[in-house]
């Protein structure tokens, strides 16, 4: 049974699995991606406990899709590696048809899903008119003041400001972060950054050249 969840809630898990399915649909579709199926499984699972099933029918149908080619491709790697020799030409056929159903069932999963946030949000508009929009970023933000200075704070209020996603190029040149390399100084301050944002239930991420801020907490929800 699925408890109650308010809209803002119900936003904040949608967008959890939308910036799941982004990072499991990398630009190059390559077989890496599989290793970040598990964020998609939990942020589908947390939307799951708290949102009723009859608003996410569409939604569940594509999930559903995307979970048996992912198991059957799960279900062929456990045969090839307890069969201990190199692939032969049908698993590589498998293999490739499988990972193609796999990326065609996330995109269709991530169009339904960015279809659902369009509708909750055009419902909200029109039973919040005139009320200011809650900013999803406030703790965060809170926590940045309080806890983080200088060229940290910089980058975590400015990804904040725009949304929660930024390529790293655009960030490297926003007031108080000014990095000379880009990319070196997203990588080094992710690794700064880490553990702090742990504490509060959120992490930095690189998707595409874009540096993400994403939710943590959906994690307990599978254990």
């Amino acid at each position: 049974m699925s408890a109650e969840a308010d809209p803002s809630e119900k936003r904040d898990l949608l967008n959890n699995l939308l910036q799941a399915l982004r990072y499991f649909i990398d630009d190059r579709e390559s077989l890496n991606s599989i290793g970040k199926f598990p964020n998609v499984y939990d942020a589908m699972k947390a939307l799951q406990l708290v949102v009723p099933t009859t608003e996410t029918e569409d939604l569940t149908s594509n999930w559903l899709e995307l979970l048996v080619p992912m198991k059957q491709y799960q279900r062929l790697n456990e045969s090839i590696t307890k069969r201990g020799h190199p692939l032969m030409e049908e698993d590589i056929r498998e293999d490739h048809l499988l990972t193609k159903a796999i990326f065609n069932a996330a995109k269709l999963m991530r169009r339904e899903a960015e279809s659902l946030k369009k509708q909750w949000t055009a419902t909200d508009d029109k039973s919040d008119a005139g009320t200011p929009i809650p900013d999803a970023y406030a703790e965060l933000r809170a926590f940045a003041h309080a806890n983080l200075k200088g060229q940290e704070r910089a980058v975590i209020e400015a990804l904040c400001d725009a949304g929660g996603e930024l390529p790293i190029a655009d960030l490297a040149v926003k007031h108080g972060v000014d990095w000379d390399n880009p990319f070196q100084g997203y990588r080094n301050a992710q690794t700064r950054l880490k553990s702090r944002l742990k504490r509060c239930g959120w992490t930095l991420v690189r998707q595409s050249n874009a540096a993400w801020l994403m939710r943590t907490s959906v994690e307990s929800v599978s254990n």
